[in-house]
């Protein structure tokens, strides 16, 4: 009788490198238009400061550009994303329905997901966004 083998051991995927993360959301922004991508940019690059150890992820999907960050590159595990559309920029938070919001600047009724919107005001900056 052949002895058992044990299953091999789950791996952490293979953290992607900023430069290649970042050669997509710039390949990805050209698409969009000056103003929007120059505000998608700088708040990728503003996160990535402020999470210098986060995985970046980034997607161009039928509803914009996003780039999800969270502690492993599964996207499942993905705590926010920055999602570039035609005339603006919106922040999600994926579990955001466990979140504070004493100014009242989240939107969304869903089970999970709530998101601001970078505009009129308000940034990456704001202290009820920080």
């Amino acid at each position: 009788m052949p002895a058992k083998q044990k299953p091999a051991p789950k791996s952490e995927p293979r953290r992607p490198s900023a430069p290649s993360a970042q050669k997509q959301i710039d390949t990805f922004a050209a698409k969009y238009l000056p103003a929007i991508a120059r505000q998608f940019k700088a708040a990728n690059a503003t996160m990535r400061k402020r999470l210098p150890g986060a995985y970046a992820m980034a997607y161009d999907n039928y509803n914009g550009l996003v780039v999800g960050y969270g502690p492993t590159a599964r996207p499942s595990e993905a705590t926010f994303s920055i999602l570039a559309q035609s005339d603006h920029i919106t922040l999600c938070f994926l579990q955001g329905v466990h979140l504070r919001d004493p100014d009242k600047i989240l939107r969304g009724a869903g089970n999970q997901v709530r998101s601001v919107r970078l505009m009129d005001g308000i940034t990456l900056e704001t202290p009820a966004v920080r």
